[in-house]
């Protein structure tokens, strides 16, 4: 009997009803649109978005479950209400050493076990747990896509975030966490010692590192973090980045839009939204760039000429 009021509760909280429930729990890893997205540095992301109905109640599940049970770290930034990239990188700044590590398959790395433990610490009963976790997991794996993925992905991290600032502390680093990013800074050279430690928690946490984009770089390197420079003693975007979005904005202006993505045989909606959303970024990492107020006037007049 208190089995079948838990999940009425449950059903109640979602808005759905027995039969939608049931549907969506036995059905929940077809209910999914595949597809890859380009990496920066090569490759593809598999990206995995729900339908319709398996949206709506995966956002249920964030705003009433997840988001008022999440509680991050200073060390935590991705994912996290009004933290962005910038405050990733600002921690370390002014220190002349930095190890990154980038963790391979980071969302598929997290399996069902262990997302359904977090609603079990959430008071959830098993049942619940169970139920709950197969709306939120593909295959038995945390999909990238689903709205609930970021913050149960920070939330399986926290013992692994914590045991990485008990590292930082004793070794007095420097220790931030971008989703699958990992930064530590430090005046002094890493030891063998110090990364060997930072290694096997990972390891414990059932994480690999893609040793291809792990690096540890000294005073005399270029420190780019999460794409934004600190080599300079404070954040810039990288100038080959600088050097590249300036040119178009350049041929924009000379051509006007429509030659210049013929020109390079672009489809305009989306580079039009593209271009906003770098000044967005460079305003964001560099407010006062002087170049970025005739870049909007550039950007204003292409959405004028588009709404004509």
């Amino acid at each position: 009997m208190v089995k079948k009021i838990e999940i009425k509760l449950l059903y109640d909280l979602l808005g759905v009803t027995a039969r939608e429930f049931y549907y969506l729990t036995k059905n929940s890893d077809n209910l999914y649109h595949t597809f890859k997205i380009p990496k920066r540095r090569g490759g593809y992301r598999i990206i995995s978005s729900p339908t319709n109905k398996l949206l709506e109640i995966q956002r249920i599940i964030y705003k009433k479950i997840l988001k008022p049970n999440f509680h991050p770290s200073d060390h935590c930034v991705g994912f996290v209400h009004k933290k962005s990239i910038v405050d990733n990188v600002m921690p370390h700044l002014g220190n002349d050493y930095v190890l990154k590590i980038d963790l391979k398959d980071f969302f598929p790395s997290i399996r069902f076990q262990k997302i359904m433990r977090i609603f079990k610490q959430l008071g959830y009963s098993h049942r619940v747990s169970y139920l709950l976790t197969r709306l939120c997991c593909r295959n038995n794996i945390l999909p990238q896509g689903a709205p609930t993925s970021p913050t149960l992905s920070n939330m399986v991290m926290k013992t692994c975030d914590y045991r990485l600032k008990i590292i930082s502390q004793t070794y007095n680093l420097t220790y931030t966490r971008y989703a699958d990013d990992l930064t530590f800074s430090s005046k002094e050279c890493f030891t063998t010692e110090i990364v060997a430690q930072i290694y096997k928690v990972l390891e414990d946490s059932d994480l690999q590192i893609n040793q291809n984009k792990t690096q540890i770089l000294g005073p005399k390197n270029k420190k780019i973090i999460t794409g934004i420079s600190i080599s300079s003693g404070c954040a810039k975007l990288p100038r080959i980045t600088k050097r590249r979005w300036k040119q178009e904005f350049y041929l924009i202006k000379k051509y006007g839009l429509f030659q210049h993505m013929r020109n390079i045989k672009q489809i305009l909606p989306k580079d039009v939204s593209c271009l906003q959303g770098r000044l967005s970024f460079w305003k964001m990492v560099e407010p006062d760039n002087k170049f970025i107020a005739d870049a909007y006037k550039i950007l204003n007049t292409v959405i004028s000429d588009l709404s004509k």
